[in-house]
């Protein structure tokens, strides 16, 4: 059973998925507050 495995790699795809949202955001809204100013 190679569940551990599958779960693993799941998880890290998840957390880059996530990671890379979260970097998108943070940038757009930077970006936005530069053009603002």
């Amino acid at each position: 059973m190679r569940l551990d495995r599958l779960s693993q790699s799941i998880g890290i795809i998840f957390n880059d998925a996530i990671g890379g949202l979260f970097a998108n955001m943070v940038n757009g809204v930077s970006a936005e507050t530069e053009s603002q100013s």
